[in-house]
């Protein structure tokens, strides 16, 4: 009765995770009911995620770490948007997700076989903490080799620091070309494409010297101000282009993948608003389907059903 109704409603709207039991199994559970059960079972699990990072953050108790050693773990971060009721602005959406093993299905087909996904709203420190430890099952102390690779924004690059300071940097190739694309225009194709191909050789201070050449040139100040935002940019990140040819030039394409279907096929529909108090709830939810926990997490669950009923 409680599993049929959330089920549903990871994936569709209350009202229409209402009228699907209804039709298709012959549950009567209103609108109101499943969004109560789906509040209720997920502030559940983020007190389960609360307690671990407690643990091991708050006092200091180690994580037992498992016996994965992956050969090269990579390890992506972005966020996005999401509508807040509350004050009718932008909320955001944190997103972690991390991989080791990559399965070629076809020509343009990758099938990341063991992704692990964690998103939720709430700060970079507690979204750091808890990915950390999501990381630490996909063997993230034990990995021989980590590559973080994002778009090099402020949070994210103070996250790495922070919570996976061996792992190696990279800045994602496609953020990149779109900042050169703003900064210089989508006319200079040409031009974004040689910085483009800079960036794949490492070779980021040719990139800023490039910026640096077409700033001088520039007499009009809007161009100019973009320019040098698009210097600041690459200086900022540097360190991180340098490192783009070890990963020859692999993006953060699965964890823009991981927002859409985590987030935005859920969350950002034509109309859609969310209170955070129930939004992160529904995310876990969300997250144990996707991360293939689904069964496991619902057969504890009935054990303890049933030791209540008895």
């Amino acid at each position: 009765m409680r599993e049929r109704p959330l089920w549903a409603a990871v994936e569709v709207s209350y009202e229409k995770a209402h009228e699907f039991l209804s039709k298709f199994t012959g549950l009567e559970v209103s609108r109101k009911k499943v969004h109560q059960m789906a509040v209720e079972e997920g502030r559940r699990i983020e007190q389960l995620e609360e307690n671990g990072r407690r643990w091991v953050f708050g006092n200091g108790r180690q994580m037992e770490v498992g016996e994965k050693v992956p050969e090269v773990l990579y390890i992506q971060v972005d966020g996005t948007g999401v509508n807040d009721r509350e004050s009718g602005q932008w909320m955001e959406c944190k997103v972690g997700a991390s991989f080791s093993e990559k399965v070629l299905i076809s020509k343009d087909r990758v099938w990341l076989r063991d992704k692990r996904s964690y998103a939720s709203i709430e700060g970079a420190e507690a979204f750091g903490e808890k990915f950390f430890l999501e990381c630490i099952k996909q063997g993230v102390l034990k990995a021989k080799e980590v590559f973080f690779i994002a778009d090099g924004v402020g949070w994210i690059r103070r996250l790495k620091e922070e919570y996976f300071p061996e792992a190696i940097g990279v800045l994602d190739i496609w953020h990149l070309e779109r900042e050169m694309k703003k900064v210089l225009g989508e006319e200079r194709a040409e031009l974004v494409e040689s910085l483009k191909v800079l960036a794949l050789q490492g070779k980021g201070s040719e990139i800023l010297q490039r910026l640096m050449g077409e700033g001088a040139r520039v007499r009009e100040v809007e161009e100019r101000k973009k320019i040098i935002e698009g210097m600041t940019y690459v200086r900022n990140n540097l360190d991180w282009i340098e490192n783009i040819p070890r990963v020859e030039g692999y993006g953060s394409g699965p964890v823009e993948k991981t927002v859409d279907i985590t987030v935005s096929r859920r969350f950002k529909k034509r109309g859609m608003s969310w209170f955070r108090r129930n939004a992160n709830p529904l995310l876990r939810l969300r997250l144990l389907k996707l991360n293939g926990l689904w069964d496991s997490y619902w057969q504890g669950r009935r054990k303890e059903f049933a030791r209540y009923a008895a």
